[in-house]
């Protein structure tokens, strides 16, 4: 059987009830399809960052791969040259292609190159010397040796393997070599994988992505990452089936590599070459932010759908609920009618309506009966029915409160008389709350209650107060009374004076004199001595601190005793007194703060020169008693030493004398260490040249040993500036107003070569130091600046040649600016080594030219000009010596030297001014010609010919050399931007010229093939 609640509210739903279910209903609905849209958004996501991850490893593999064609490019050229060299047995020659290709890469790349001859025995190395003994070396079983052994192939890249000599891992990139048709031999070249390595870890940001470079059987060439656990093993069988069809790039997602992370990886084949290009980014780096946002986005979004669930589910709850109170509510009415008839006080609403009339619109029968009236209703209340009856001295008081109450709505509590039938006087006390109604009229609820016996007692002891308080007020001591049984704490009107306040300024409680009132330091003994008091019944007495009106600590002695027990001896009433005690508080409080926490030592002698008292630092620092002394001790007592009892006689009797004395000497202390001390002395009464003395004694030991060490600071100081090996020059803003300088040293006027004497320097005034610096030095140097941050460097040339090196440091301690350091260093020397060297690095030696590296650095800004369109077309014309073996066989290498020189002076003064003559090596050259076209380059190709052919080389005692020279021309034209392809193109124009009868020039055509071996 359903509850009567239960069936009220079923009776009383509406349809408003079923509109919110229904848009419950809704909201739920429309969460599940934010949900599905957010998972497909979060799906699109994924989808679009692997597909750009995809894009950028494969943008990785083929620029890795582009990069790798280079390098392996240049050293198969590199290795022609120094095979034809050799071939040629051109011994000279060939050491220069060695020197050229090991300097022009970077150091270690190339870790050895050696030759070993038919039988695989190495004969030459160039990182060790070869000698012809039974420690030969043979390379027979090596596999490179064994591939150009039995098959015709030009260029061979092996697996790694340790080398011999260096016992390094290496790549070993090899030729055959051959003389008249006969295998001789092979030329070795081994590149360092760790320089390959190095150059993949470059290229990415995150260090567990991975680039390999591997040959097409899967064997590892090099790693950017754990490439020492990979060298000398080969690629999973399951990643060879991709490289064995004939595709030049693919990709695939799997674990590799030492570390097992699952990565996205992009191969592609090196043109040109067996190799194969593989970069893998790391998987989950790549998704984690995409992953991080996912879970922030998720988490927010199941709080917010959280949240909204618990709003629309709490609101239609409330909704619901509401209407079963509705209900209940009228069920409550009834029982409270039931409850108000029983209770013993009287209960009323008092409604003030919004035009000003006054109703009552509910009263139990108490209140009436209170009153001494008779019952009426609401329709039939008028308010001269309650005045009559109330006495007429309380009127005014009864208006004032509710007038008050009615003004600012808030609750009223006021106490009246009324005058009964039978004519006798009953205490009454209404209490009532204000409510504002929502027409903003305003409903009163509160209760009377009979307090005729209360009012009666509250006379009797306050008149009992009085006789008391009159008593208190002859001693000036405050009267305190407290009841224990209802927490209350009355004050008399003295307690409320000694604090600072009216009397009966505020009503008190016992938890709000210990809150507000008493000190918190004091709160701890003051409940001991109670508890102690209330307990045992011991003497209640302490001195504590109050807090007055503004806020001050007023000290008062606290007396009290239990005057009132129950029937089980448990305290009801307890009476005591505040005694003010502030004036001798702060005289006992003085005497300790001058004494005992001054900072000083303070002692007190007799006349005998006995110690009568010393404060808390001298009873630590001479090991005393503290205070005052309760055995004779003498002050010379303290110190054995001879010399400090005769100063302490000596200062004795001086205050004896004169009254006063001020001295400073080192003391013992307790420790037997020495201390330096202020003594000041002076007696007691000044009158009593024969009383006590008083003595302060101030710790100046830290300034004695300061003043010391400072001595010694600044000797070392001054010889640290002298012995610096440059000049030195320190300057303080603050010392004066003309001479700034503090130090300086000898090896300053030794630098800048002045005509000065190191201390006529230091005592020179600023302006005139400046513009001596500036006569020297040719810049002016602001000496006495105090910017913080104007720190610099600066070069300058003096005018005899030297670099000289000025140095500015701030000279900061703790944030404070002391000065500035000036630093003069002579840098000639080493201006002089920087300039040699970059003529050393950009030159060929033999020549005076520009060499390989100067010459494509030179081409690949005309390279960039071309791309910008600065310049339309330029010109690459190779050129080769004829027959030039033949030259240096005849004449030998020297004279073949003067025959190259002569051929690049000849050269060098028919070119412009933009262009650019370069020697790659032996006796081939390259001519850039700036902004040129293919006529105007031809022609001048031939004119180089004819003026070679021209002017033979002329040697002393050999007479004329005729030599002619091959010339290849390659028209450089957007967007043919490679270095490789432009210098290819001309080599094979020239080989073209070369096989073609020699003595020619020829312009590149698309026809023409490849150079892959010199003629």
């Amino acid at each position: 059987m359903p509850s009567p609640s239960k069936s009220l509210w079923r009776e009383n739903l509406t349809p408003a009830s079923f509109i919110i279910l229904a848009s419950t209903g809704f909201v739920i609905c429309a969460i599940v399809i934010y949900w599905i849209i957010f998972f497909n958004t979060q799906r699109t996501l994924y989808q679009q960052t692997e597909q750009q991850a995809w894009v950028r490893v494969r943008q990785i593999s083929n620029a890795v791969s582009v990069q790798v064609e280079t390098l392996f490019t240049g050293l198969n050229y590199s290795m022609i040259d120094m095979k034809n060299n050799y071939e040629l047995q051109n011994n000279a020659a060939f050491q220069r292609a060695i020197y050229n290709v090991s300097h022009s890469y970077p150091r270690g790349s190339i870790t050895q190159i050696s030759i070993a001859d038919a039988q695989g025995k190495l004969i030459y190395s160039n990182i060790k010397q070869i000698k012809n003994d039974k420690n030969a070396m043979y390379i027979t079983d090596r596999e490179y040796f064994q591939v150009h052994l039995h098959q015709k192939i030009d260029f061979y890249i092996s697996s790694p393997i340790k080398e011999k000599f260096s016992n390094q891992w290496s790549i070993q990139l090899t030729k055959p070599l051959y003389r008249k048709h006969k295998f001789i031999g092979v030329m070795i070249l081994s590149l360092s994988p760790n320089y390959i390595s190095q150059y993949f870890q470059n290229i990415f940001d995150n260090p567990i992505d991975v680039i390999l470079l591997a040959r097409e059987d899967g064997t590892y060439l090099a790693r950017s990452q754990y490439q020492d656990k990979v060298l000398g093993k080969m690629l999973p069988k399951e990643r060879l089936k991709l490289f064995k069809n004939n595709a030049q790039n693919g990709s695939y997602e799997a674990k590799t590599g030492p570390d097992q992370l699952q990565r996205m990886y992009a191969w592609k084949r090196v043109d040109g070459f067996p190799l194969i290009i593989s970069s893998g980014i790391e998987r989950q780096h790549t998704f984690a932010a995409l992953d991080n946002a996912y879970q922030r986005n998720l988490t927010y979004n199941l709080i917010g759908t959280g949240l909204l669930l618990v709003i629309v589910l709490i609101s239609a709850w409330l909704a619901l609920q509401r209407q079963r109170n509705l209900a209940m509510l009228v069920q409550q009415r009834r029982h409270f009618m039931y409850l108000a008839n029983e209770v013993p006080g009287g209960l009323f609403q008092a409604c003030i309506h919004p035009d000003g009339s006054l109703s009552l619109p509910f009263t139990n029968p108490s209140f009436f009966e209170l009153h001494g009236i008779q019952p009426f209703s609401e329709q039939n209340f008028k308010l001269d029915y309650l005045t009559e009856c109330i006495h007429p001295e309380d009127m005014p008081h009864l208006y004032t409160v509710i007038g008050d109450s009615l003004h600012n709505q808030k609750e009223w509590d006021v106490k009246y008389r009324v005058i009964c039938p039978d004519g006798s006087i009953r205490w009454l006390r209404n209490h009532a709350k204000a409510q504002i109604e929502e027409d903003h009229g305003i409903l009163w609820h509160g209760y009377i209650l009979d307090i005729t016996q209360d009012e009666i007692l509250q006379e009797t002891l306050r008149q009992k107060e009085e006789h008391l308080r009159l008593t208190f007020m002859a001693v000036q001591d405050g009267l305190w009374q407290w009841n224990y049984i209802t927490d209350e704490l009355k004050w008399d009107k003295r307690c409320y004076e000694m604090l600072g306040y009216a009397h009966n300024a505020f009503k008190l409680s016992f938890e709000d004199f210990l809150n507000l009132f008493l000190h918190p330091q004091d709160r701890e003994i003051f409940m001991q001595q109670l508890s102690q008091h209330l307990k045992y019944e011991h003497e209640f007495r302490l001195e504590a601190r109050l807090k007055t009106a503004d806020g001050r600590w007023l000290w008062v002695e606290l007396r009290g005793k239990v005057t009132q027990r129950d029937a089980s001896s448990s305290p009801t009433k307890m009476l005591g007194t505040y005694t003010d005690i502030q004036k001798r508080v702060e005289h006992s409080h003085l005497v300790k703060a001058v004494l005992d926490r001054s900072n000083s030592l303070i002692v007190v002698t007799s006349a005998k020169h006995e110690i009568l008292y010393a404060n808390e630092r001298a009873a630590k620092i001479f090991h005393l008693p503290y205070g005052e002394q309760k055995t004779k001790i003498s002050f010379s007592d303290l110190h054995k030493d001879d010399n400090t009892n005769e100063k302490l006689i000596e200062l004795f009797n001086i205050v004896q004398q004169t009254g006063y004395v001020r001295d400073e000497w080192p003391l013992y202390m307790y420790n037997s260490t020495l201390n330096w001390f202020d003594i000041q002395g002076a007696l007691l009464d000044p009158e009593d040249h024969s009383g006590n003395a008083i003595w302060t004694l101030n710790d100046v030991d830290a300034r004695h040993r300061a003043e010391s060490d400072l001595a010694k600071t600044q000797q070392r100081l001054e010889a640290l500036v002298e012995q610096f090996p440059s000049g030195i020059l320190v300057v303080d803003t603050s010392i004066g107003e003309r001479h700034h300088t503090v130090a300086a040293n000898q090896m300053l006027i030794s630098t800048l070569q002045l005509d000065l004497s190191l201390n006529e320097l230091i005592e020179l005034p600023t302006h005139e130091l400046e513009k001596t610096l500036y006569r020297v030095t040719g810049y002016h140097l602001n000496l006495t600046h105090n910017d913080l941050d104007e720190n610099f460097k600066k070069t300058i040339m003096l005018t005899d040649g030297r670099y000289l090196e000025i140095e500015n440091l701030s000279l900061i301690n703790s944030c404070h600016f002391l000065g500035q350091c000036w630093i003069f260093h002579d840098i000639t020397p080493q201006k002089e080594r920087e300039s040699q060297l970059e003529i050393l690095a950009s030159t060929d030696a033999l020549t005076g030219i520009s060499n390989r590296r100067a010459f494509i650095n030179r081409l690949a800004i005309e390279l960039e000009d071309i791309s910008k369109g600065l310049t339309t077309s330029s010109a690459l014309i190779m050129i080769d010596i004829d027959h030039f073996k033949t030259v240096n066989d005849t004449y030998g290498h020297a004279i073949g030297d003067l025959v190259l020189k002569h051929l690049v002076n000849i050269l060098s003064k028919q070119l412009g001014k933009n262009d650019l003559l370069g020697r790659l090596g032996g006796e081939e050259f390259v001519i850039l010609l700036s902004n040129t076209n293919t006529t105007k380059a031809f022609e001048r190709a031939e004119f180089f010919r004819e003026m070679i052919i021209s002017n033979p080389a002329t040697v002393v005692n050999l007479g004329m050399i005729n030599f002619t020279v091959s010339l290849g021309i390659y028209i450089i034209k957007q967007p043919e931007n490679s270095i490789e392809n432009s210098l290819e193109r001309a080599d094979s124009a020239l080989y073209f010229s070369k096989r073609n009868g020699r003595n020619r020039s020829t312009l590149w055509q698309e026809s023409m093939p490849k150079n892959s071996k010199k003629i």
